[in-house]
């Protein structure tokens, strides 16, 4: 009888790369917002090559693309190969020009991922201004419907949507790096007016559809560390006078996880479409399968000012979704179907009155 082959696991960059990251964060210097940009740039291009092309290690993915660099053993010679596909893996190097065409050459577009507008937009370092139109610009068609008025499109005329919240809508119904770009700039845009409560809004909205896209492959496989760069320098744009987010990268890949067993338990059960991607998406993170998913699944609040100093409003809706978030994702990580609030957790959060 033959014995199976052991399973091959890919191996995992994430650590190098948050390591990294930390280390930016820290060094508050003038080009760290640009460099962990590059970084996530380079790290995204190298997990779609490695997804595309089924290998589990850089040394890999670079033989693959780069053969002629990879050079045998010879008469006891070690075998020679430069060491920067381990770099663009690390996200420690953005790769040159003919490297990138050489791996387009095996994943045709695979470069676009490195000059997508996406970049541009998590830029902080500089304001968004009035360049708000001509960056959507750069976004793909489906989520320029999202925002501008689709008549006036056809005929190459960028209008606004005046509907505030059909736009945010509408980019959850199309999860994808480009439709989080697109929240972003909102936010940009409301954080540089100085509209509190409508950054507060596109943010619980950037929230749910960073969490879709974010479970998707390649992006799934950068999900932790794009989190990171986000409770650094997106999130905290989003904050109100009182409320502000309260994430973690560790945990909002737990939720990504999550949310891929609840769609195919869902699918499974005929109640959704998985392929319908993002329409019935965004019914998972809704009450309509079940307040386990929708606490669970969702973003966790502080408060921005000592409680005595925050109004009672702000006070409860940090309490009681930090009860009813703790109760629900707790339970989707252990794996129970909870679609009712618990008596216990309605008691407590009846106590915040």
């Amino acid at each position: 009888m033959k014995s199976h082959k052991a399973l091959k696991y890919r191996k995992n960059y994430s650590p190098s790369r948050l390591q990294r990251l930390a280390s930016l964060r820290q060094s508050e210097g003038p080009r760290a917002v640009r460099h962990a940009i590059d970084l996530l740039a380079a790290s995204l291009w190298f997990e779609t090559l490695c997804s595309h092309l089924q290998q589990t290690t850089a040394y890999a993915v670079g033989k693959r693309v780069q053969p002629h660099t990879y050079q045998p053993r010879i008469q006891g010679r070690w075998p020679q190969h430069h060491n920067l596909w381990a770099k663009y893996a690390q996200g420690l190097h953005l790769p040159g020009a003919d490297t990138v065409m050489a791996g387009n050459q095996v994943v045709p577009k695979s470069g676009e991922v490195l000059t997508g507008t996406i970049w541009k937009i998590l830029d902080t370092s500089k304001p968004i201004g009035e360049s708000g139109d001509e960056l959507l610009r750069g976004l793909h068609l489906g989520v320029q419907r999202a925002v501008f008025k689709p008549g006036p499109l056809t005929y190459g005329h960028y209008v606004r949507r005046s509907a505030p919240n059909l736009p945010l809508k509408l980019l959850e119904s199309h999860p994808d790096l480009d439709a989080v770009a697109a929240s972003v700039l909102l936010l940009r845009e409301a954080y540089e007016s100085r509209n509190c409560s409508r950054a507060f809004e596109i943010g619980r909205s950037l929230h749910a559809t960073l969490l879709m896209a974010a479970s998707c492959m390649p992006l799934c496989d950068i999900a932790t560390e794009l989190m990171e760069f986000f409770i650094w320098q997106i999130f905290p744009l989003a904050a109100d006078h009182e409320v502000a987010f309260d994430l973690d990268a560790a945990e909002f890949y737990a939720q990504t996880r999550c949310f891929n067993r609840a769609l195919l338990s869902l699918e499974d059960q005929g109640r959704i479409k998985a392929v319908n991607f993002g329409s019935d998406w965004r019914k998972v993170l809704s009450f309509e399968f079940g307040f386990d998913l929708f606490y669970g699944l969702g973003p966790r609040w502080r408060l921005v000012n000592a409680p005595e100093a925050s109004s009672s409003e702000s006070r409860y809706l940090v309490e009681t979704t930090r009860i009813r978030r703790d109760w629900a994702l707790a339970s989707l990580l252990n794996g129970r179907v909870q679609k009712l609030i618990p008596d216990d957790i309605v008691a407590q959060t009846a106590y915040q009155r």
